[in-house]
């Protein structure tokens, strides 16, 4: 049903918008990423490599972390999402304090994350900010 219909559900919509819902989302799609981005640095000699860490033991927290291989100099650098009761924070190297993540249904009936209480993005928009400095930091710096 179109956001548009006066039937419309929101109820239901805010349902498949929850934190819990988003989060889990969200760390597929990271997941994913880290795999992409991981594949298409093969051969090419870079000095780094990415790495998923899941939630899977229960702790509602998932990590990217970018970090030297073998003896390559470089620091290891994170980002760390953890699902809270009214919001899913970011942290990690770079970030000078805590982003807060929180949800809003738009008024086409479409969940959009805020970003400490800012914006209106999509799923992929929010990976990319927080995911970007890790993945090309030659475009981020």
């Amino acid at each position: 049903m179109s956001p548009k219909d006066h039937k419309f559900n929101w109820v239901d919509a805010l349902d498949e918008c929850s934190l819990s819902r988003q989060y889990v989302l969200l760390e597929d799609d990271a997941e994913e990423l880290v795999e992409t981005r991981n594949s298409q640095r093969v051969g090419k000699g870079d000095a780094v490599t990415l790495k998923f860490s899941g939630s899977s033991d229960g702790n509602d927290l998932f990590e990217v972390l970018r970090t030297p291989v073998g003896n390559a100099y470089g620091t290891t650098k994170q980002r760390s999402f953890r699902l809270d009761v009214d919001r899913i924070r970011v942290r990690g190297f770079g970030i000078r304090k805590p982003a807060d993540i929180t949800l809003t249904l738009s008024d086409e009936g479409d969940c959009r994350f805020k970003i400490d209480g800012e914006g209106c993005y999509l799923r992929w928009q929010v990976l990319r900010r927080f995911l970007e400095p890790l993945f090309y930091p030659q475009i981020s710096d």
